[in-house]
């Protein structure tokens, strides 16, 4: 759950793991990271829910996140903002040796090439299913498209179905 924010996903996500799974929550912004903590021990999901606060972008390093004020869910890479850790989900996936992926759920306002970018290894091997956002102008502030995205899914072997908002 790449962009898990203060977890909404992950409840339903944590439901569908069979026995030895866990959901990955990532989430960059400090007080939705800590929310989502909050709502995990609530949820009683804590324990197969792995939480890791940073960015998943296409190199590890450090990244600037801006923080907007008014929507917690509207937080985004940039030139300017808080310091934030990032690393790849190649990277984070090699930590845990005996993983398959099997989903992943991209929502990260306009940087979701990035973060395919760092997950090529995984998503060759393992070839999970992906849901992800692409909204175009959020992409093109980040010098990328959704014909950018959709084409680098479509290299990767993967056939697009579009959801929208009757779907």
């Amino acid at each position: 759950d790449i962009g898990a924010n203060v977890g909404f996903f992950r409840k339903r996500f944590a439901r569908w793991v069979s026995d030895g799974g866990f959901v990955i929550a990532v989430e960059p912004e400090t007080s939705n990271f800590r929310r989502l903590q909050w709502n995990l021990e609530k949820s009683g999901t804590a324990a197969v829910v792995r939480t890791v606060q940073g960015v998943a972008a296409e190199q590890v390093g450090t990244l600037k996140l801006a923080i907007n004020p008014i929507h917690p869910g509207d937080h985004k890479l940039a030139p300017e903002g808080v310091d934030v850790t990032a690393f790849t989900i190649d990277e984070l996936v090699r930590k845990e040796p005996a993983t398959r992926v099997c989903l992943m759920k991209i929502d990260v306002q306009g940087a979701e090439e990035r973060v395919l970018r760092g997950a090529q290894e995984t998503i060759q091997r393992d070839h999970p299913a992906i849901l992800i956002e692409l909204d175009d102008d959020g992409l093109r502030q980040m010098g990328s498209s959704a014909e950018r995205v959709v084409t680098l899914l479509m290299d990767l072997g993967y056939v697009i179905q579009q959801l929208g908002m009757n779907s």
